[in-house]
């Protein structure tokens, strides 16, 4: 490891390089655009430490990226422990039983694994009861039906509720008794 988390060179080696860069830069030298990985709202860099050292080096707060996104089924937030692993597979599990809309997926925050079990249940259940079968009990929902329950079920019922944040979209749906 040659960078610490605020990319501050560890070694001495990742020291002069980060010296030797700055010099080139300082003379009118240009530099390629890092390389990034973004795995939902975490990046990871594939290539581009010395120069993002340098970036945070000088106070600047923009660097050129070319950035290649990995599509997840669940978001991944900055600060997973591994004890929120159960709670992720089940948001997971959710989302592949209940395909939502990407602007959907970042508004569902529920504090159990069952309560991701219990919401896929009344999806189907409301999909069934409006006519958008699916086919078997644990196949899972049409992206259309999906769409269809997140947007004429759960966001009305976050919306009679006052001051509900996006976020509680789905917990707020979830608390409302229903037929």
């Amino acid at each position: 490891m040659q960078f610490n988390q605020r990319f501050q060179p560890l070694t001495e080696s990742s020291r002069l390089r980060l010296d030797r860069l700055a010099n080139h830069v300082a003379h009118g030298g240009s530099v390629p655009p890092v390389r990034l990985l973004r795995i939902g709202e975490l990046y990871f860099v594939l290539d581009g430490h010395h120069r993002i050292a340098l970036t945070r080096a000088s106070d600047k707060h923009a660097i050129a990226a070319s950035v290649q996104p990995v599509c997840t089924v669940a978001s991944v937030e900055f600060g997973l422990q591994r004890e929120q692993l159960p709670l992720k597979a089940a948001e997971r599990d959710f989302l592949r039983a209940v395909p939502l809309p990407d602007a959907a997926t970042t508004q569902i925050r529920l504090p159990r694994p069952a309560d991701y079990r219990a919401l896929a249940d009344r999806a189907r259940q409301w999909c069934r009861f409006h006519g958008l079968d699916h086919g078997a009990e644990d196949a899972p929902l049409p992206p259309a039906a999906a769409a269809a329950w997140w947007h004429l079920a759960v966001r009305p019922d976050a919306r009679s509720q006052p001051a509900t944040p996006a976020a509680l979209s789905a917990a707020t749906y979830l608390a409302q008794p229903h037929d």
